[in-house]
């Protein structure tokens, strides 16, 4: 009579712990996103490497933008790489910074992003962040799972995409910002 109660419970405890391991598995790449505005917000930069891949990152926000300048310009992809190479590439750094990475999570565009972030870095004389982009205002977060290992978010302004943001799956439950692709 005792086996009975104790297969019963050995299966409750599975599914219990089988239960829990996928609520944990599927809420990481919002906790994730979360941890990335708490650590810009608290100014714990070091702790951006172990949530960001940033060469993936570098490489992702390059590309766009070097793919956006040859369709807007109708450059050839090898124009494109060069002048890319000179012009987007401090632009890939400003967007590819703790300053960046917060003005693209709360809802700014490509343009937005590089002008402000560059603000920030700018002597105290110059103007603040912020101060030349338009309000951000019904900013909205759609999340995709494209696969087991990647999980993306839209962001919206007013109903206007801006743009994906793309984390990817390292290992069994790290998941690190690794792409950005601007709407702009």
């Amino acid at each position: 009579m005792l086996r009975r109660p104790r297969l019963l419970l050995a299966a409750l405890l599975s599914l219990i712990l089988v239960a829990g391991t996928a609520a944990y598995y599927f809420t990481r790449p919002a906790a994730t996103l979360a941890a990335i505005h708490q650590a810009i917000t608290d100014k714990r930069y070091p702790d951006l490497n172990q949530l960001v891949d940033f060469p993936s990152l570098r490489e992702s926000v390059k590309a766009d933008l070097v793919g956006q300048l040859e369709s807007r310009a109708g450059f050839s992809t090898e124009a494109g790489s060069i002048i890319g190479g000179m012009v987007i590439g401090p632009v890939v750094d400003l967007v590819v910074s703790p300053i960046g990475l917060d003005l693209v999570l709360a809802g700014y565009s490509a343009r937005e992003t590089a002008s402000n972030a560059r603000a920030a870095k700018a002597p105290a004389d110059a103007p603040k962040a912020g101060e030349d982009a338009p309000e951000a205002k019904n900013i909205s977060y759609d999340t995709d799972w494209q696969s087991l290992s990647r999980y993306d978010v839209l962001i919206s302004r007013d109903g206007k995409p801006v743009s994906t943001v793309t984390l990817r799956r390292y290992g069994l439950f790290t998941w690190k910002l690794s792409a950005i692709d601007m709407a702009d």
